[in-house]
């Protein structure tokens, strides 16, 4: 693929579109090429990264994956099509530093998706000033697993900046800290969070983007979803809320502030489960059985009181091993449910996830005839027909 024959060059000059450089992730681990490849030194998958990214010229997105992407391989990919990209991956890379993530996004001003993952040398953060900087038509940019960057250099650079039309950002294990909200103030049209760290930056993201329908938040504390959940309360637009709980279980006070939420879509799910779903921890579980009675309660009472805000629910649980039968009774009063997610919740028996089933396919026929759920008795404010 990397020769220098006029056949492969010719290819190349017609390239128009995404090309990917991958010694990291294949999907054909087996071929002996692959096997072959992954044996040679770091110096020499670099070296066949950086021929590559000096042979083609006309492609648009790239994604660089693995440890032969070093700081040479990103400048040759910035010298031969910089200008033109518009999609940039990077990932997986332990050779890979701030000089060259800074000598790519310097150049490529026209880049609209940027993600960054796994990179551990990246430190002094000038890249992301750089990229926040120039890179005026980014929609969507993903940064995470890069637990040394800094963020003062982006956050003294914001001043200079105008409003960006970033709608999706995902910032997670990238050493954020509670004034990031200097940063989030820059991108009104954000759609769609994905943070974690200081709940702070949530009632900034809430402040400063009031179209957020979006946020996944990832917290490891109650006083941080305490403080958030304060602040998302004031955000109309919210429609999907993910919490990924870490190392806490959430109280019931809090599971009743969820269900006022007017959302289409709760994912309330265990972080230990998302880092293993096939592990089962049946000693550990965010949400007990009277949490999710909280949580119906809370919905059908909101429910009851504004009927126009009855609309299809999607709901996820996964990694709750608490939940038993009672907690399925209570899913069973739930007005419409479309979605239901229950992975790693291994008390369940089978004849109540059969329930649980027989329960979402009723709400989809409903959804799919267009008949609205009514209220049979005020007095019975969980009870619908």
């Amino acid at each position: 693929m990397c020769g220098t024959c006029s056949q492969w060059r010719s290819v190349a000059s017609e390239l128009d579109g995404c090309l990917s450089f991958d010694g990291f992730d294949n999907v054909f681990s087996n071929q002996p090429m692959v096997q072959r490849f992954r044996k040679l030194t770091a110096t020499r998958k670099e070296e066949v990264f950086a021929s590559a990214a000096k042979l083609f010229s006309c492609y648009t997105e790239t994604v660089l994956s693995g440890d032969g992407v070093s700081d040479t391989v990103l400048s040759r990919v910035a010298d031969a099509v910089g200008p033109k990209l518009t999609k940039a991956r990077v990932r997986g890379s332990t050779t890979a530093t701030d000089a060259g993530l800074h000598a790519l996004l310097s150049v490529s001003t026209s880049l609209q998706h940027v993600h960054l993952e796994d990179l551990a040398k990246a430190s002094t953060g000038e890249f992301l000033a750089v990229m926040l900087e120039r890179c005026t038509q980014l929609q969507t940019l993903h940064l995470s697993t890069m637990p040394n960057v800094s963020w003062v250099a982006a956050k003294l650079a914001a001043c200079r900046w105008t409003e960006r039309n970033i709608t999706k950002l995902h910032v997670r294990g990238v050493n954020l800290d509670s004034d990031f909200g200097i940063v989030l103030a820059k991108m009104p049209k954000l759609v769609d969070l994905e943070i974690d760290g200081p709940a702070r930056n949530i009632t900034s993201a809430a402040i400063s983007c009031p179209n957020l329908q979006r946020v996944s938040y990832q917290v490891a504390s109650r006083p941080h979803l305490d403080e958030a959940l304060a602040a998302l309360v004031n955000v109309p637009s919210l429609k999907v809320l993910e919490l990924i709980v870490k190392n806490f279980t959430l109280c019931s006070d809090q599971l009743r502030v969820i269900g006022m939420l007017p959302l289409m879509e709760m994912r309330l799910d265990s972080f230990i489960y998302k880092q293993q779903p096939t592990l089962s921890r049946s000693s550990y579980s965010h949400v007990d059985n009277d949490g999710v009675k909280a949580l119906v309660d809370s919905i059908c009472n909101r429910w009851s009181v504004v009927a126009a805000e009855m609309q299809p629910l999607k709901l996820s649980l996964c990694g709750a091993t608490a939940l038993t039968h009672d907690a399925v009774s209570a899913l069973l009063r739930l007005p419409i449910l479309t979605e239901l997610d229950i992975g790693g919740c291994c008390r369940i028996i089978a004849m109540d996830k059969m329930r649980l089933v027989a329960k979402v396919r009723a709400g989809r026929e409903m959804l799919e005839s267009g008949r609205r759920p009514s209220m049979r008795n005020s007095r019975f404010p969980g009870l619908f027909l």
